[in-house]
């Protein structure tokens, strides 16, 4: 839980910052507490304010009120004017302001002229802070306590983005992500679930072209602040149609017709294979993530690893990319790509170093683009063992119909869950009609080990997401609940 405290330089917000730190402790919650001086950063306050909003999930804004009371009445005619754009920015991402003064009186007059509509929620007396600010806290997070077991992620994959489609066919993209999506995920914001990541699973675009990741990139923003979940909060790994097919070399073609030397051909020209993903790595770092445990490189062929942490617990994510050798096979009796059996992980990608990053989390997810039987044999076994014996969760991508499946042995499980297409290839939508626009949002209860997973559906009809039955038959209406081994 991420408090920002908005401070007027007049009182020290010692007094506050050590009732939220006994508050936290007596309630099992972790409190992350942001400062901002209003007066002292006076100029660049607003530009501050929406960095740190961009940059964290804030839960509330604690806002030190003197300012406006008796004792400040020399710099009022500075800061009321600006007050209700700085209201309106915090108003914008739905967090709840508590104000705490002095001089509650005024402050209640000034709040009511200024801040009406703009989600004040409680006024504190500071002289008896130590009785009034708990039961506003309460108040506040009492569902934040009773989810506070469950990690909750949305999974997108399959998104498709593509600049050469006909004004009718965006003008239904549009409506799908910036509209309808958005009102799906604010109604489950509604009902108390807030997610606190995003993890998309590859094939953003449709050609790996610059312009395509620049309009995925739009629609990533607005659904990132449907929930105000922070850039480094995001998990995302490239798919067959996120490379530049253009860039693929005869060499690396030519690798492909020994499957035995496949892998060997590629170390001798390793950084052959990369430029392919030029235009992929610009959208990725204007992304500026930072927070990397393993940070993405050449070197790891672009897979990573991130540690979040949640009330108390570690939710280690490994990214892994899948496509390094995507596009290099050709059919020959087709002449057309054919991944099926010619991808492969290295060791750079997956193995001790990776294991050891993630070594102390409590939950393991991974997430791939391709199914593993996409891999040459031998690569396949290799990897299929090392995340059944390693991870509880594989998020994926490609296949275009949304699934559970389940493989293990004795106590070792492996949930991989395939999200559907977001926004199906327009052409496999002439060749299967079955295919639905579809995503899922996951929660984690680590007390009861528990994946509830959400199925959600377009439907055309009604202009709107829905259950996807047809994911999970009637009978479990739309979800996957399942306790882990």
């Amino acid at each position: 839980m991420r408090i920002l405290m908005i401070d007027d330089e007049y009182d020290q917000m010692e007094q506050p910052e050590r009732l939220l730190n006994e508050y936290a402790n007596k309630e099992n919650l972790i409190i992350e507490i942001i400062k901002l001086d209003y007066v002292k950063n006076n100029v660049n306050f607003k530009n501050n304010l929406i960095a740190t909003f961009n940059n964290s999930k804030i839960d509330l804004v604690l806002l030190d009120y003197n300012f406006l009371g008796q004792k400040s009445k020399e710099i009022n005619r500075e800061i009321l004017p600006k007050w209700s754009e700085i209201a309106q920015i915090i108003s914008n991402h739905s967090v709840p302001i508590v104000i705490m003064s002095n001089y509650i009186d005024e402050a209640k007059r000034k709040v009511t002229t200024l801040v009406n509509y703009y989600g004040v929620t409680g006024l504190v007396e500071k002289e008896d802070m130590q009785t009034e600010l708990e039961p506003v806290l309460d108040r506040l997070f009492k569902n934040k306590k009773k989810r506070s077991q469950g990690y909750s992620w949305i999974h997108l994959s399959d998104l498709h983005i593509n600049c050469d489609c006909t004004e009718e066919e965006k003008s239904r993209r549009d409506k799908i992500f910036m509209d309808a999506l958005i009102k799906d995920l604010l109604e489950f914001k509604g009902k108390g679930i807030l997610p606190s990541a995003i993890v998309i699973s590859g094939d953003m675009v449709i050609n790996g072209a610059q312009a395509e990741f620049e309009i995925f990139a739009e629609y990533l923003e607005r659904i990132r602040e449907a929930f105000s979940i922070s850039k480094n909060n995001i998990i995302v790994v490239p798919g067959n149609h996120d490379i530049d097919r253009s860039k693929i070399t005869d060499i690396m073609k030519a690798s492909c017709k020994d499957k035995t030397t496949m892998l060997s051909e590629y170390k001798l020209h390793k950084e052959e294979w990369f430029i392919k993903f030029d235009n992929y790595n610009a959208f990725f770092n204007k992304l500026k993530m930072t927070d990397f445990d393993i940070a993405p490189s050449i070197e790891t062929c672009y897979s990573y690893t991130k540690i979040f942490d949640f009330n108390k617990k570690k939710i280690g994510f490994l990214a892994l990319n899948s496509a390094v050798n995507s596009g290099s096979h050709i059919n020959s009796d087709t002449n057309k790509t054919d991944d099926f059996g010619y991808l492969f992980l290295t060791a750079q990608q997956y193995g001790d170093r990776f294991l050891n990053s993630l070594k102390e989390c409590d939950l393991k997810i991974a997430c791939i683009h391709h199914p593993l039987n996409y891999f040459a044999t031998e690569n396949n076994g290799k990897v299929k063992q090392f995340l059944l014996d390693n991870f509880q969760i594989l998020m994926q991508g490609h296949n275009h119909m949304p699934n559970v499946e389940s493989s293990g042995y004795m106590q070792k499980e492996l949930i991989v869950l395939p999200a559907g297409a977001l926004y199906p290839d327009p052409a496999d939508l002439k060749k299967q009609m079955n295919i639905m626009n579809s995503y899922t949002i996951n929660i984690y209860d680590f007390e009861r080990k528990n994946l509830k997973v959400f199925f959600r559906r377009y439907s055309d009809r009604l202009g709107k997401w829905i259950k996807d039955l047809d994911a999970t038959g009637e009978e479990y209406d739309g979800e996957f609940d399942r306790v882990l081994r």
